[in-house]
């Protein structure tokens, strides 16, 4: 579970080491320097939601967003089901 920036930060380059892929390469497959994928890194508060959401699919990652404990929210399903 992630609550904080700081372990957000650490999932993220978890992420990208666990693909074998430099920052470099990362931005590169993203199409941003890596310079970004550094600050994306070190600041994902810093981070849009658009941004976010390519790292998550081009590093093969999901989220889902839960209240309490009851998922309401999985990006690993291509379908979107109305409010």
């Amino acid at each position: 579970m992630i609550v904080t920036p700081t372990q957000l930060a650490a999932l993220l380059k978890r992420l990208r080491l666990d693909h074998a892929l430099t920052q470099k390469q990362l931005g590169e497959k993203m199409g941003l320097s890596q310079e970004r994928i550094s600050v994306i890194e070190s600041h994902p508060e810093k981070l849009s939601i658009d941004q976010f959401l390519t790292v998550l699919m081009v590093l093969d990652a999901r989220m889902e967003i839960r209240t309490g404990n009851s998922a309401v929210a999985d990006t690993g399903n291509d379908e979107v089901e109305p409010w």
